[in-house]
């Protein structure tokens, strides 16, 4: 479950939102993991600093014309 245009490998921890013991292995391996919560922070950032107002204002004309 990406986020439409979100990298692979995704920049957090993707768990089932309907599953709340996925959900609470997703907190405890970010909570606990160093190396995890370190190269997720890395990811976030990257993926972020790559997000314009414009870019997002783009994407979003760019699915309602295919909905039309």
């Amino acid at each position: 479950m990406h986020d439409l245009g979100a990298p692979d490998p995704a920049p957090a921890r993707i768990v089932d939102p309907l599953d709340i013991d996925d959900i609470a292995r997703g907190l405890a391996a970010v909570l606990t993991d160093d190396a995890l919560r370190a190269q997720l922070a890395r990811r976030g950032k990257a993926y972020a600093a790559t997000r314009t107002w414009r870019s997002a204002a783009h994407a979003h004309i760019d699915l309602w014309r295919s909905l039309l």
